[in-house]
């Protein structure tokens, strides 16, 4: 009997060390991705403030992903949205504590860009694929497979110099006046966890949210709604009427304590 409860008491401590070690290795790596966030923001003068993905939605017909700060956090619609490794999207709808943001993959959303060798200029736009399509560049310009694409800043969205993606295929039909270019992403979007929103100049916002995610009391939820055939994520109280999505839900997690910049 002594036997057989020691096997069971060994198996219970085996358990629980199994599952520390795993909560260990997430931190280590959220620690990696966040060490690369800070590295991006030591080579430029914006502020950012840093945002936790929560949720993405179900539906084919939209790429866009929720987070865990809104407009009480200094979040307003319209600003970029970007990781180190490059442009994630921007803003499109903003609430108290949630915002959404419309992927650079998604077909409704554009980006002025530039290759960064030849300095053809077109357009960035998503097909709601993993893969965006560099439009209007004209067919004289000089532009090769494995050409990098970054943000010509003439959009007044996206500041100048942010890495897109990189050439991967180029057709060139006969009649056209454009190249048609079919750009991979440097993102991966579909292992986002944590991303990084610029801060405008005339936004106030508190210094503890600058490169921290913490827990607060929420009271909102999201919600996907079917409109005319499709879905879509709203920002409202709970309702029993309502649908919920699927979401993860956010542990109150310090990041890191990092002073503000004060804007020139």
């Amino acid at each position: 009997v002594s036997a057989a409860e020691d096997n069971s008491k060994l198996k219970r401590e085996l358990a629980l060390a199994l599952a520390a070690q795993s909560r260990y290795r997430e931190i280590e790596l959220e620690n990696s991705r966040l060490k690369r966030f800070i590295d991006f923001n030591n080579g430029s003068e914006d502020i950012f403030i840093a945002a936790r993905v929560i949720a993405r939605d179900p539906s084919p017909w939209f790429k866009t992903l929720m987070i865990n700060k809104g407009t009480s956090d200094g979040i307003i619609k319209g600003v970029p949205v970007l990781v180190s490794e490059g442009v994630v999207g921007q803003i499109v709808e903003a609430s108290d504590k949630f915002s959404r943001v419309l992927l650079i993959t998604d077909r409704n959303s554009s980006v002025d860009a530039l290759v960064q060798s030849s300095r053809a200029r077109g357009i960035v736009q998503g097909n709601n694929t993993d893969y965006c399509l560099f439009k209007y560049a004209l067919r004289k310009d000089q532009i090769a497979q494995g050409d990098i694409i970054i943000s010509s800043g003439l959009d007044q969205v996206f500041p100048k110099g942010l890495l897109i993606g990189e050439v991967l295929e180029i057709k060139k039909e006969t009649s056209d006046l454009f190249q048609m270019i079919f750009i991979k992403t440097f993102v991966d979007f579909d292992k986002l966890e944590e991303v990084l929103v610029l801060s405008t100049p005339d936004t106030e916002m508190d210094s503890s949210n600058l490169y921290t995610i913490e827990g607060e009391a929420q009271t909102e939820e999201l919600y996907e709604y079917p409109v005319n055939g499709t879905s879509e994520i709203s920002l409202e109280n709970n309702s029993s009427e309502q649908k919920n999505l699927t979401s993860k839900k956010d542990e109150p997690v310090k990041l890191l304590n990092r002073e503000s910049k004060k804007s020139q």
